[in-house]
């Protein structure tokens, strides 16, 4: 992430360290030494969004990483807390294996660290295992159906391709699919041959559901690609033959159900809004505005009925710009990234005059 000032300078972001260089803004050129403002600042590797304000008059404001730390935690369809896991710590986008006995995670050692994924044995406190290890950013991992591996997006260069790891040995990754947009995967259909993924292109609208064969040497190609809005976080139903995904065709995040493999009999199961529809069984799950999680009962067959949202409970969460839950297999349990509790809140560190810190 990098802010112009209206100053000389440049002010960019290097891990969790704020940068500032001089800066011509008639030639486009950069010229003098780099060099750092401020050390410490809550940065997310996702989206480069940080806890920084610059005002014209020269005062600077900032907030420290260390207060965000995520904590993983499991509750029933209550809401009642079941278990909260230690250490807290940089996580998002909780994949639970297909057995529950594990969840796979972005995990970084600070927030503006590129993270890898490891993944945490839930029966075991603290026991967790890294799964990736690689100077860019690997995440938004998802297992395949048997458990057997975990797919997930690396950034190289400049887009994030699509890879698979065998958990259990000790092969390099796999390559499945590379193009010059960033992709993400959602779901895999439950005989393992189909990947739902999102791409994101440079339209408007950038971000569109497109669907990969395993068994067809990894063939890959859009499903969902409307220009005028978008498509994402696409879900398999069981049997295969519709997607739940989100879309802000109607001018906010909605839920919406649609036929598979050809798109065309459409539904909108939100009420109100809603994110990161997870199919199970069947119930779809997603998330209100207002951080409820929602269950939609769901038949497909013989034609597919969708009943009225019920709100399960409300949940504090991590970071609502990734996905941060994750359901059981029989839909009982939820698992979910929250704030931690044991984070300390750090004050808003004030710098007037920020450009006299600097070097002449």
């Amino acid at each position: 992430m990098r802010l112009l000032a209206d100053s000389g300078y440049l002010l960019y972001f290097r891990e969790s360290n704020l940068m500032a260089r001089r800066f011509d803004p008639d030639s486009l050129e950069l010229y003098g030494q780099e060099e750092i403002l401020a050390a410490g600042v809550a940065t997310s590797w996702f989206n480069g969004m940080a806890g920084i304000s610059v005002s014209q008059s020269g005062t600077l404001a900032y907030t420290i990483d260390s207060y965000w730390r995520g904590q993983l935690r499991l509750y029933d369809r209550r809401g009642t807390l079941l278990k909260a896991f230690e250490p807290s710590g940089y996580y998002t986008n909780p994949s639970l294996s297909p057995d529950g006995s594990l969840v796979a995670v972005d995990k970084s050692d600070s927030m503006g660290e590129l993270p890898d994924i490891f993944t945490f044995n839930l029966s075991r406190p603290g026991d967790y295992s890294r799964v990736t290890s690689f100077e860019g950013d690997d995440s938004n991992s998802l297992w395949s159906p048997d458990g057997e591996f975990l797919l997930f997006s690396r950034l190289r260069e400049s887009a994030r391709d699509l890879f698979r790891k065998n958990i259990s040995g000790t092969e390099e990754v796999e390559p499945l699919h590379e193009s010059g947009d960033d992709k993400y995967v959602s779901d895999c259909s439950r005989d393992g041959k189909l990947v739902l993924f999102t791409v994101r292109t440079k339209n408007p609208n950038p971000y569109d559901l497109w669907v990969m064969n395993l068994s067809d040497e990894n063939k890959a190609e859009p499903y969902l690609n409307n220009m005028a809005f978008n498509e994402w976080w696409g879900q398999f139903s069981p049997d295969g033959k519709w997607v739940a995904y989100e879309s802000n065709e109607a001018g906010r995040e909605d839920i919406y159900v649609q036929s598979f493999p050809e798109p065309g009999n459409k539904q909108k199961i939100s009420k109100k809004g809603g994110t990161q529809p997870k199919w199970i069984g069947g119930e779809i799950f997603y998330l209100a505005p207002d951080n409820k999680i929602m269950a939609v009962p769901v038949e497909t067959s013989p034609n597919l009925v969708v009943g009225d949202p019920v709100e399960l409970f409300g949940v504090q969460l991590f970071d609502r710009t990734r996905n941060n839950y994750d359901v059981t297999s029989d839909g009982r349990r939820f698992l979910v990234v929250g704030p931690a509790e044991n984070r300390v809140a750090s004050p808003i560190v004030v710098l007037n005059n920020w450009k006299s810190l600097l070097k002449k």
